[in-house]
């Protein structure tokens, strides 16, 4: 194993894809920033990252696109952006993802140490790697898997204890998502994500969720607001129905994710499945409510002292399946009672 160097003028990190795998990998690019202060970081991203990882620009100097969906496809356009890559001249390369594709644009870029997680497809590309351990196997929060990957190829130190990923809350992003989506919605603020974008394997029931809003509004006096993609918006207009016209906002669709992120840094509380949103409002400290089905809660919970989860092992827990091809007994057995009580108890 080539270790990587005691110093560098320019790092590229290839960062994750999903929205929560950026949030997790956030304590990696900590240690990386306090390794290398003096360091142009650059990361290799998908279009969209750029706008979560502006709210850390204490760690990221720039991001270069990387459209592996678009332009970069296959292997032709890998190349050519590797070979783009390569009139940055970087001196590391740490690729946080695991598939072919980070590794060996690097490798073509010329970055003369390259660091990763060892996969058949990868290790020939990499001069340090780490054998990454399937989930369910390592019982503890995926965020250490990506400070692991510094610790194993390099002398920068293995946290005594997992560190929390965290997002920064600036108030002019704050404020100017409130002016556009907030203005006359009482308080307190109740954010709600009733998606997923890996399936509908992690999504509660919608009708569940609507009953819940309901009850904030009720007890609270407070407002609703829904987030999500398009392609969640069934979702989002079966909760909408239940709440009174002035204490619902119906944001599905509506927002970029820098403002669905500003909206979830002006929460009071949120509530959501496991999905990348949930992650963000970990990281920016919002108390929360999660509700888990078909993945590893140890893995992915929300890394935040202010989140209550709720959680039924069925004996198929954890599938990691898509979309559920029996009953979807683990997340019928979430009841809106408890989810109620969980909010409730938050404040």
């Amino acid at each position: 194993m080539t270790p990587i160097p005691a110093s560098a003028r320019k790092i590229a990190v290839r960062v994750p894809n999903w929205i929560g795998d950026v949030i997790m990998a956030v304590p990696a690019l900590e240690q990386l920033r306090a390794a290398y202060p003096d360091a142009e970081i650059i990361a290799v991203a998908r279009p969209w990252v750029k706008d979560l990882l502006m709210w850390r620009g204490d760690l990221i100097n720039r991001c270069l696109d990387f459209d592996d969906k678009g332009k970069h496809k296959g292997l032709p356009g890998l190349w050519r952006f590797g070979r783009a890559l390569a009139r940055e001249q970087c001196d590391l390369g740490v690729v946080l993802t695991k598939h072919f594709k980070g590794a060996f644009v690097f490798a073509v870029a010329g970055i003369p140490r390259r660091i990763g997680f060892a996969t058949p497809e990868t290790r020939w590309f990499l001069h340090g790697a780490l054998a990454r351990k399937s989930l369910p196997k390592t019982g503890r929060h995926q965020s250490c898997d990506y400070t692991d990957l510094l610790a194993h190829t390099s002398n920068i130190p293995t946290p005594s204890e997992p560190l929390p990923p965290r997002l920064v809350a600036e108030d002019p992003r704050r404020d100017a998502a409130q002016a556009k989506f907030l203005a006359d919605l009482p308080k307190p603020w109740l954010m709600v994500h009733a998606g997923a974008a890996f399936g509908t394997a992690k999504r509660w029931d919608s009708a569940g969720y609507r009953d819940v809003c309901r009850a904030f509004v009720d007890r609270t006096g407070g407002g609703v607001v829904l987030l999500g993609v398009k392609a969640e918006a069934e979702e989002n207009t079966t909760i909408a129905t239940g709440l009174p016209e002035r204490h619902g906002r119906n944001l599905c669709a509506a927002t970029s994710l820098s403002e669905s992120l500003a909206l979830i840094a002006s929460a009071d509380f949120f509530l959501s499945n496991d999905s990348g949103l949930m992650h963000a409002a970990a990281a920016f400290g919002v108390p929360q409510v999660a509700i888990f089905g078909p993945t590893d809660i140890n893995a992915t919970f929300p890394f935040n002292e202010k989140a209550r989860t709720v959680y039924h092992r069925v004996d198929c827990s954890p599938c990691f399946q898509r979309h559920c091809p029996i009953g979807h007994d683990c997340m019928k057995a979430v009841k809106v009672d408890e989810v109620t009580a969980n909010l409730a108890a938050l404040g």
